[in-house]
């Protein structure tokens, strides 16, 4: 979503300029807030544009509206 490769957020990470959590297998699985926090770092840093960001933030919402809806259905 961001249009960085692996490599450039592992070098933020390792930078510190954002925190990415490891499940114990090592992959790196993000919630829609953590997402929103690394595209405001980046944001805030010039590292993406503001016309990316805000695709992101709109596609993020999109995707809680998804999932709250079928979290709605399945107690239903």
């Amino acid at each position: 979503m961001l249009g960085k490769a692996p490599v450039t957020l592992r070098g933020w990470e390792a930078k510190g300029f954002i925190k990415i959590p490891h499940e114990a297998s090592g992959d790196r699985k993000l919630t829609t807030d953590q997402v929103r926090k690394i595209v405001k770092v980046a944001d805030q840093a010039n590292r993406i544009t503001v016309q990316r960001a805000n695709l992101i933030y709109a596609a993020l919402t999109v995707l809680e509206l998804i999932e709250n809806e079928n979290d709605r259905k399945a107690r239903i």
